[in-house]
């Protein structure tokens, strides 16, 4: 069984564009199926056909645990920004009725759109997705 050898799991990763444990076990797997063996010499592991189940299955393991911590300091930094005041998720702002029929005027004015969502406070796509609700009602004999 010819033997393949890297340096150290950051070489192996390097030369394989592996990002994360679980990209690490799919790339052995894949020299271990050709017939290969694995070895690492920094960090002593070697992964062959005799023993690759197991070690596969440690590797694996260390990816959704690696995931899961992952997400969860995604989380902790989250809320502690969220109490300093730092993290605010964009709202879409609401706009009332009078804003929908000021908008329409303006619209039929021939206003320009950029310009109406700027007066509103809104983005483009806002005011377009009340355009569209608002050209339905029409249609639907609502307005």
């Amino acid at each position: 069984m010819p033997i393949t050898t890297f340096q150290s799991v950051a070489d192996f990763a390097n030369s394989h564009g592996v990002t994360n444990l679980r990209e690490l076990a799919r790339e052995v797997s894949k020299l271990v199926d050709e017939g290969q063996s694995v070895h690492f010499v920094a960090e002593s592991l070697q992964f062959d056909r005799n023993e690759f189940t197991a070690n596969l299955l440690i590797l694996e393991k260390l990816g959704q645990w690696e995931t899961a911590m992952v997400a969860e300091r995604r989380r902790r930094g989250i809320e502690k920004a969220r109490a300093m005041g730092k993290y605010k998720r964009p709202r879409i702002k609401r706009l009332g009725d009078d804003d929908v029929a000021w908008m329409i005027r303006q619209l039929t004015k021939g206003e320009d759109k950029v310009k109406i969502a700027k007066e509103l406070g809104v983005s483009r796509q806002t005011l377009y997705k009340y355009i569209a609700r608002a050209a339905k009602a029409v249609v639907s004999g609502e307005m």
